[in-house]
Parts: C-alpha cells; sequence; structure tokens
C-alpha cells in the first residue's frame, strides 16, 4: 500500500464501531470539550493513536494519548511545552473515561515542524509507526484518519510505515535509549501486531 495521507472526517460508525464504543467516543468526546473548555491556554486537543484503535475494534484499551496544541508560543519557533499543567488540570476534573486510564500527553516537540494536532497525527511528519493507528478523535466526536488506514481497520491489517520509524531517533517521546533503537523499536512493533 503506498501512503498517500489523504486525512477523511468520519463519523466512528463509518469504521464499523460497534454501539457500545460509540458511546464511549460520545463520552470521550464530551469529556474533550470540558478540557478545552477549562484550560485557558489550549488551541486544540485530541485522542489519537491507540485507545481510539483500541475502541473501534472493542478491545479494551491500555492508555490515552492525548496531543494538543497551543493558543500562544513561547518562542517565535517553538510553542512550548504545558504537558505538566495540562496533566494536572486533567486530572483535577476527573472526568469519568479520562480518569480512568493512564493519561500521556504530548505536543511538537522543540524543533519539529509545526503543524495543528490533525495533520501532525495523521500526516507525512506523524510519528505514529503502524498505519491502523493513524487515528483520532476530535472534540466534536468525530474520527479523523487516512484513506489506507480507514482501511486497514476495516479489513484488520496490520501495516507498518518507515517515515514513523525513521523519526523516532531524532524526536523520541521517551528518554529510554532501547526506544531510539532500530531493533528494540521494530521488535516491539512486531509483537504488539501479533
Amino acid at each position: 500500500m503506498v501512503e498517500t495521507n489523504e486525512i477523511i472526517k468520519l463519523a466512528p460508525e463509518e469504521l464499523g464501531t460497534p454501539p457500545k464504543q460509540c458511546a464511549v467516543f460520545k463520552q470521550l468526546a464530551s469529556e474533550l470539550k470540558t478540557i478545552e473548555e477549562s484550560t485557558p491556554f489550549l488551541k486544540d486537543i485530541i485522542v489519537r493513536g491507540g485507545f481510539v484503535l483500541d475502541t473501534i475494534m472493542a478491545v479494551e484499551p491500555n492508555d490515552l494519548d492525548f496531543f494538543y496544541s497551543l493558543k500562544e508560543w513561547q518562542t517565535p519557533e517553538w510553542p512550548g511545552c504545558k504537558c505538566e499543567e495540562l496533566k494536572k488540570g486533567i486530572a483535577f476534573l476527573n472526568l469519568p473515561i479520562t480518569s480512568s486510564r493512564k493519561v500521556d500527553v504530548c505536543h511538537i516537540l522543540e524543533g519539529e515542524i509545526y503543524l495543528d494536532p490533525i495533520p501532525k497525527c495523521l500526516g507525512y511528519f506523524s510519528h505514529h509507526i503502524e498505519i491502523p493507528s493513524k487515528v483520532l478523535l476530535d472534540s466534536d466526536g468525530y474520527i479523523w484518519t487516512t484513506k489506507e488506514a480507514a482501511t486497514c481497520i476495516k479489513e484488520r491489517i496490520y501495516e507498518l510505515r518507515n517515515t514513523g520509524r525513521v523519526q523516532h531517533a531524532y524526536y523520541p517521546y521517551m528518554e529510554d535509549p532501547g526506544y531510539r533503537n532500530y531493533i528494540t523499536t521494530s521488535a516491539r512493533i512486531v509483537a504488539r501486531g501479533l
């Protein structure tokens, strides 16, 4: 499959999401709205990757991965990081789905090309290594994905993308050296796909 990164917006049902999981997405979208409204520095916040994919497939998700953008930038080149402040604010709200899981909060890393959350998480510069995990939920309850990822999800195809893998060496989301290592990352990703 050739990756074109054509981004599409869908209702959860359009990906074959069972009704019970559609209700989870509706509740989580409401929680995202609450987080946006109660956090003055936020421009946008989405849930991306594993939680969304697992919920579509009716598998119990492990954690929530939030990705956000800021209204004001710290420097002309970089918006800055408010991850810890946002994480504390989310915990303080004590929202049902959000407080029932481990929460990871991410943003654009210093030196990266700045893009809003949807094109950053789904486009060419996405850090996602697995094509089906290029999926996210916005605060309006829509699922955003790419045509390739939607096909992989509907057909239950597990496919990797090297452009995501290459970026992990330079822009790691974890300081763990094993995370930057090509061999350990490949083994972890293949095991996850099984």
